[in-house]
């Protein structure tokens, strides 16, 4: 009998047989030494088989997955076990998916198995766990240790989401409130030396813009701790019902602001009447937040598209811009400390989309990019609330 082909847009998809399985299992486990240096170390351990699926785990490990023993996961794949939102995406599972040949676990097992070498990636990972905020950044070790006849991947996860959220604190938030402070400074400054010699229209459009770096510094504190709550399960919705034109006349009057849109054109394909209820604040940052990246990612003279739609007890919102994310890009696109920009991204605008739009606001966030049709995000609410809380 020929065994059929499995799908996969990466890793082989084949899995050892269950009998087979739990010999390595008992082979392993027969050392009681195993079992017990595994255990002495305080870090995620995962002995798998050369189909990248679990034979063992420390005690740690266990505590991490929420699991009382290994028999819980015997099987799985890395993926599978930590909920990562792309393990059954396809048939096969977790290093299967298209986005799986970003995923620098999966790469780390391939590279250590046809290399015969440790190897070592980091590894960004969206979950539907509520207890890691939803995403995970992980360094990944993988090793190729004897076991009898055969051979099995020790896989050592660090976990350095804390230390990515002081990278991020670092090049966002205190970037960002830096420089709107050193703007405030500035301006005081120049208002200090020549308030007397400026006409009164002048002095109003100073002050406006003193204001508006003000307004800005107040909103950057708001965004970050409204994203380390959300992280923390702590941010509590307060719902209400919204007119959905109304807020996209809203928005579309902020961000066609000549000092947010920097040049580019922002269009509103306007629905008819229609409401939703949501929490006002948090449904406009996610759309405010799409149309931020949407202006970056446009050209000066380029069109910003924004609609809305309500029907069969949705809205579905849509932000439109002519550019083509790249392949590579796409993959990664929801990952918390992922930019794509070079040197000074923020890497939280999409996740943060994500991580508010899904689990607190009960939506679903995706996309479409190509060439021809350029990049669509689309958010798609229910009208009335799910009747269960974020997560």
């Amino acid at each position: 009998m020929i065994s059929p082909i499995l799908e996969t847009y990466f890793a082989p998809a084949e899995r050892m047989d269950p009998e087979a399985l739990h010999r390595e299992r008992d082979a392993f486990l027969a050392s009681p030494f195993s079992k017990a240096l595994l255990d002495a170390v305080p870090e995620i351990i995962l002995v798998l088989n050369k189909q990248r699926q679990i034979i063992a785990m420390n005690a740690y490990a266990c505590q991490v997955f929420g699991v009382s023993d290994v028999d819980e996961v015997l099987g799985m794949r890395p993926g599978e076990a930590v909920a990562c939102i792309h393990a059954d995406e396809c048939a096969s599972g977790c290093g299967t998916s298209p986005f799986c040949f970003s995923c620098g676990a999966v790469r780390s097992i391939m590279d250590c198995l046809e290399t015969g070498q440790p190897t070592a990636y980091e590894c960004r990972i969206l979950t539907r766990q509520p207890h890691d905020g939803g995403a995970l950044n992980l360094h990944v070790q993988s090793t190729l240790v004897p076991l009898g006849d055969t051979e099995v991947v020790v896989m050592v996860m660090r976990d350095i989401s804390a230390q990515k959220r002081r990278d991020v604190l670092e090049r966002v938030f205190l970037h960002d409130l830096s420089n709107t402070i050193n703007n405030i400074c500035g301006l005081t400054h120049l208002l200090a030396l020549r308030a007397n010699h400026l006409d009164a229209e002048t002095l109003r459009y100073q002050l406006d813009r003193l204001s508006h770096f003000a307004q800005q510094v107040a909103e950057e504190v708001s965004h970050h701790r409204q994203l380390v709550a959300a992280e923390n399960g702590d941010l509590k919705l307060s719902l209400e019902r919204i007119s959905v034109p109304a807020l996209l006349e809203e928005l579309l009057s902020a961000f066609a602001n000549p000092k947010v849109a920097h040049g580019r054109l922002l269009s509103l394909r306007s629905p008819g009447e229609g409401y939703v209820v949501s929490d006002a604040v948090l449904l406009r940052r996610v759309l405010g937040n799409l149309l931020t990246n949407a202006l970056e990612a446009t050209p000066p003279g380029g069109v910003v598209t924004l609609a809305g739609e309500v029907r069969d007890g949705e809205v579905r919102f849509l932000v439109h811009n002519p550019g083509c994310i790249a392949h590579e890009v796409q993959a990664q696109i929801f990952q918390r400390a992922y930019s794509t920009k070079a040197g000074s991204g923020r890497g939280i605008g999409t996740y943060s989309v994500k991580l508010l739009g899904e689990r607190y606001l009960g939506g679903r966030v995706t996309f479409t990019s190509s060439e021809a049709e350029g990049t669509t995000f689309t958010f798609v609410l229910p009208t009335t609330p799910p009747p269960h809380g974020p997560g």
